[in-house]
């Protein structure tokens, strides 16, 4: 997905208060992941959780205030080390802390992680304290232990490019046309994943704008159809999802 996307799952995850309390963001871009991290503080913290700048008092000090509640650790030319999680952990488990504010500690390239730094931060995602949040940011998930990845939401993220596709899901879905939506889904079984993928995230877009609800179903079996090879299923889940929604309109 582009960082757009990306943004628009974390600004709406957030704006229902649910948003996962670790994240990876993997780019083999290190632009591209510094851009995302950039743009993601700004949304977590912004009032209003929006991904564009607005008039809260947040995004208009946020050019220029220090935010003491974000701790970065940067791993790009150095491990990470266990004293800096524990710098963290110790930072943000202090009194002086109001617990019902947003915390962010950021892992750049999370995949310098020494073992026992791993090991140290896995007992800190087992265990989140109370509205802390972390991003990690990786330009290579397979360094990454398998224990941290399971306890993070993973988001790939590639270049921004304009996709333009002969899609018309909208289409179907606003006509109400259970056979056309049949055709729809069917026809994307036979697809290959990546494009599965691509469609389903040009959809996210324009669903975000119009029915939030679908939006995050899309979503939902975007992230699982990343993690499997089996999306068949998860295809004629989606179908019957919009099914389901469509009788009950």
């Amino acid at each position: 997905m582009t960082k757009n996307d990306f943004l628009l799952s974390c600004s709406l995850s957030m704006k229902k208060k649910q948003l996962h309390h670790a994240i990876i963001v993997l780019s083999n871009n290190q632009t591209i992941l510094d851009s995302c991290k950039n743009d993601f503080v700004r949304v977590l913290f912004c009032l209003n959780n929006n991904i564009e700048y607005d008039n809260c008092d947040y995004c208009i000090k946020n050019s220029y205030q220090s935010n003491f509640n974000i701790a970065t650790i940067d791993g790009l030319n150095s491990n990470i080390k266990k004293e800096e999680i524990l710098k963290v952990i110790n930072r943000f488990s202090h009194s002086s802390f109001n617990f019902s504010e947003k915390k962010l500690y950021v892992l750049r390239n999370g995949e310098s992680l020494k073992e026992n730094a791993a090991n140290t931060l896995l007992k800190f995602l087992e265990e989140p304290t109370k509205n802390t949040f972390c991003l990690i940011l990786s330009n290579d998930i397979s360094k990454i232990l398998p224990t941290i990845k399971s306890r993070c939401l993973l988001f790939n993220i590639t270049e921004d490019v304009n996709i333009k596709l002969n899609d018309n899901l909208w289409d179907c879905y606003n006509e109400k046309n259970e056979l056309k939506l049949l055709k729809y889904f069917t026809d994307l079984k036979n697809v290959e994943k990546k494009e599965v993928i691509e469609r389903l995230n040009y959809n996210f877009k324009i669903f975000i704008l119009k029915n939030s609800l679908l939006a995050e179903k899309i979503l939902d079996s975007i992230n699982n159809i990343s993690i499997s090879n089996y999306y068949i299923l998860e295809i004629e889940y989606l179908f019957n999802i919009f099914i389901k929604e469509i009788n009950e309109a």
